[in-house]
């Protein structure tokens, strides 16, 4: 943070870090994390096209998760269970400041670029089981999708070539040192790419306000929970056409950078299967490809876990197979700090460190991990529904959502 300010000084001779910010930093929780009502008639579905004439949620995507999934101990529940037809948005997290780095000991707050999270589940309608009747069935399943925002949003004179560059650039330093430091860019990129990336994560800002309905208060947007625009039929339709407007410029299929995917076994009964399987796809240009899950050490960014391309876990542990490995001494220490290894005072500080964007980054733990610090054990969303559940924003989302609106108002409004 201390950089930061520093790197801001050095700037002014640029003109302003973020010019004309604005509105855009009165944003509040509603506003990045956004929760939808799972409505019949009121959805964002699989049949939406984006103003592009594209497909939001290509078909082909689907049929190489359920391809992957078929070859797991999942098999074809989701085909058994439900339609492609059925799964809908049921919430969005904008990220103004995703981290780049493998470790939070690196400057996470200046590594970082703008990217939208999309949550799809499927809804079924009208449904009884164990003789009690639901007319919206959030079913134990879910798949996320990552865009990061793309420079092509920035306009010329914000020399949008030059910041990929640098971006790649940071990206490879990375993935060949492990470790970011500013020493590693020349002082002139430094200063460049925090006041460009930072004009991309006020674009992305702007227009996340502008899905407000600027004829509520704002300070009903503080908080979380449900959308205002959710609760009235005639606001809510607005919203979702601003919604799929938004999503037309920042949720491109070839924009997709990662798509995760969870389900339970086919039953309907989270708490008597105990069972989640996890399946992990890179994409490029719009193309799906099948990646491992890799987890590295919150100390050094270090890779010391690869689950392959499926991963598991249960109620009361991680992937079984972790249980049957040996690791050195550093690697077992960093794995006993960001995955919920063993129930007692081990699984409680994996826990807190979870609960700490600090602490832990999502490389740093398995995806069962991150799913298992619900207090009910049995529930693996973290923003989506569990049943006949209201959708839920688990406390890791909140703990990312007041570092986003801390950066966004100390950072971003305040470079001198």
């Amino acid at each position: 943070m201390k950089f930061l300010k520093t790197l801001a000084s050095w700037a002014l001779a640029w003109g302003s870090i973020v010019p004309n910010l604005g509105a855009a930093v009165d944003v509040y929780e509603k506003d990045l994390s956004i929760v939808l009502h799972g409505k019949s008639y009121l959805k964002i579905d699989t049949t939406s096209v984006l103003s592009s004439g594209e497909l939001l949620f290509p078909d082909q995507w689907y049929d190489e998760i359920l391809a992957s999934f078929r070859a797991s101990p999942i098999g074809e529940a989701i085909e058994r269970e439900n339609r492609f037809s059925q799964w809908q948005i049921v919430a969005l997290r904008v990220d103004p400041c995703s981290s780049l780095t493998y470790t939070t000991r690196d400057a996470f707050d200046y590594f970082c670029w703008p990217e939208l999270r999309v949550v799809w589940q499927p809804v079924v309608e009208n449904l009884r089981r164990n003789h009690e009747f639901f007319t919206h069935y959030a079913d134990d399943r879910a798949i996320h999708m990552i865009y990061p925002l793309s420079v092509a949003h920035l306009s010329s004179t914000d020399q949008p070539q030059r910041l990929a560059a640098i971006k790649d650039r940071i990206e490879q330093l990375r993935d060949t040192h492990i470790r970011l430091s500013y020493s590693q860019l020349h002082s002139d990129d430094q200063v460049f790419f925090q006041k460009a990336r930072d004009r991309l994560s006020q674009i992305l800002l702007k227009d996340t306000k502008a899905l407000r309905n600027d004829r509520e208060d704002p300070q009903v947007y503080r908080g979380f929970g449900f959308r205002p625009e959710t609760y009235h039929e005639e606001s809510y339709r607005a919203f979702l056409g601003r919604l799929r407007h938004f999503l037309s410029k920042y949720a491109r299929p070839g924009d997709l950078q990662r798509l995760t995917s969870f389900s339970l076994p086919a039953g309907r009964a989270p708490g008597e299967i105990n069972f989640w399987g996890f399946v992990d796809f890179a994409a490029l240009g719009g193309r799906l490809r099948p990646q491992p899950t890799i987890v590295r050490s919150l100390y050094d960014g270090r890779p010391i876990l690869n689950l392959g391309h499926f991963s598991g876990g249960r109620i009361q542990q991680d992937d079984q197979r972790i249980y049957g490995m040996r690791f050195p001494k550093a690697d077992l220490d960093a794995l006993q700090a960001s995955l919920m290894l063993t129930p007692g005072p081990q699984e409680e500080v994996a826990r807190r460190n979870l609960l700490s964007p600090h602490q832990v980054q999502v490389v740093n733990s398995s995806c069962a991990s991150c799913h298992r610090i619900n207090p009910n054990r049995a529930n693996f969303h973290l923003l989506s529904g569990f049943e006949g559940q209201m959708t839920q924003v688990s406390a890791r989302v909140q703990a990312e959502v007041a570092e986003n609106l801390f950066w966004v108002r100390q950072i971003m409004s305040n470079p001198e």
